[in-house]
């Protein structure tokens, strides 16, 4: 894909310029791709596959129907598509009319659809809105330092993706704003080239550089020296050269989090290694409902205990497991009672694989007790803690995508997200024991003075003054 990447499109500027093929803005919309897009949508006509795939999904029903899911609407398209079919002006009194009968702010429609599609997002709702947007959120989400957990996915802030995707989508735009220039093509090329090949490492370092680089070097240039448009992607830029801190700090605490845990989170993924994850077929599973209520005592086949079978009977309610045991009984031959069976048959198949996931994984977890004499339940507990205070105090200012383009991070924080998602009796067992040695713990009485920003260490004493 390297023919879409907005360094390449800086390199051959003006033989796309002469074409016609630059990226539209705000104020030239891209027309040629507007009207091959209509041809297509009137002469393959409406609704077939082809055409979607040929105008790229832009058909009236995307725009014009009253089912888009409002927290998508931002991202999949609905602005593109309103300014394609109806215009600019038209297109956006049309997006504006959606966003107040839907109650969506503005503002967050901008960050959310910023965070998908840059590039779009500035051609919608114009460079100077949507970076005053982009820095007041920024701004706000760096300055509240507890920050908040409430926020969405896609308001989460990400330093690295910011360089690598929206950096070259806001300089692309800036140059079809401004106009082209002799050093796009051989100044602003090679550095967007450095942005959009950004890879994971030790520390940020490299991107301090890129950006400082950016700041002093190039963004008065690009900006043409327009203040409307320097001065928000001023505030922008400063948002990003102290999240890019920020961080490193925090990702620097993340690394000393998992190397804590790092032999339960190994563990873990052993676990997952080493457990046989098939599971019998649906007709198969047909099958071998009638063999368990043949003989519920003895029953064993393709893995599957009597034990099995039973615990996921008893996780039905007793109304569905009464019905189930009477229509494999009577063997019934109406069509809606066999619909019924058959419906309480797939439920009770999903709930025999969550059975055997869990059989499974508690069995593993036994034999590698044994092997390793090592408490591996406590073990991938305390890794599954980690992941906690990870969640609760890192992803509210930071999505988990900015630590995984830390190197050191990259491959442990997956695997610890892998290890997260565990359910099984051993781990609960391990969990409920911390617990209950927890409360048998002395008590430490604890003075209410403490300052906020304090540390304070704590001795303990022997009550007999060993």
């Amino acid at each position: 894909d390297i023919l879409w990447h907005n360094s390449t499109r800086l390199e051959w500027i003006k033989i796309l310029d002469f074409l016609g093929d630059f990226p539209g803005t705000e104020i030239g919309a891209p027309t040629f791709g507007n009207v091959v897009t209509l041809l297509f949508r009137r002469l393959l006509g409406e609704g077939r596959w082809y055409t979607r795939y040929l105008t790229g999904n832009r058909e009236e029903l995307v725009s014009d129907g009253d089912a888009a899911a409002q927290n998508l609407a931002p991202a999949n398209g609905l602005e593109s598509v309103n300014r394609a079919q109806h215009g600019t002006h038209i297109g956006r009194i049309k997006t504006q009319e959606y966003r107040n009968l839907n109650r969506l702010p503005t503002d967050e429609v901008v960050i959310r659809a910023f965070f998908a599609n840059p590039n779009l997002t500035i051609v919608d709702n114009g460079f100077e809105h949507t970076m005053r947007a982009a820095a007041k959120h920024w701004r706000y989400m760096l300055s509240n330092e507890p920050g908040n957990f409430g926020h969405q996915r896609q308001e989460l802030l990400d330093p690295v993706n910011a360089m690598r995707v929206a950096l070259p989508a806001i300089i692309t735009q800036l140059i079809a704003l401004r106009g082209i220039n002799e050093r796009d093509n051989l100044e602003m090329a090679p550095f967007v080239r450095k942005c959009e090949l950004l890879e994971p490492r030790d520390d940020f370092t490299h991107l301090r550089v890129l950006v400082n680089d950016f700041k002093l070097n190039f963004m008065e240039h690009v900006c043409a020296g327009v203040p409307s448009r320097l001065r928000p992607l001023a505030a922008w830029v400063d948002c990003l050269v102290e999240s890019v801190d920020r961080l490193e700090k925090e990702s620097k605490e993340v690394v000393n989090l998992i190397f804590g845990v790092r032999s339960g989170i190994k563990l873990g993924i052993k676990v997952v290694e080493n457990i046989d994850w098939k599971y019998p077929t649906d007709s198969r599973f047909k099958e071998i409902i009638p063999m368990y209520l043949k003989d519920r005592q003895n029953f064993n086949v393709d893995g599957i205990s009597a034990r099995m079978m039973d615990s996921a009977l008893d996780k039905l309610n007793p109304k569905d497991k009464r019905t189930f045991l009477e229509f494999a009984d009577k063997k019934v031959s109406s069509p809606e009672k066999r619909t019924i069976y058959y419906f309480l048959v797939k439920r009770i198949r999903s709930l025999v694989k969550r059975e055997i996931y869990r059989f499974r994984f508690n069995e593993e977890i036994r034999r590698l007790e044994k092997e390793m004499r090592k408490p591996v339940a406590g073990m991938i507990s305390a890794a599954q803690e980690a992941w906690m205070i990870f969640e609760l105090k890192n992803l509210k200012v930071f999505g988990i995508n900015a630590f995984l383009d830390h190197a050191k991070l990259r491959r442990p924080l997956r695997d610890l997200q892998v290890v997260s998602q565990f359910q099984a009796t051993e781990l609960d067992e391990s969990k409920i024991r911390n617990l209950r040695a927890m409360k048998g713990a002395s008590r430490i009485r604890i003075s209410s003075d403490l300052r906020i920003g304090n540390k304070y260490w704590f001795k303990r004493h022997h009550p007999h003054g060993k």
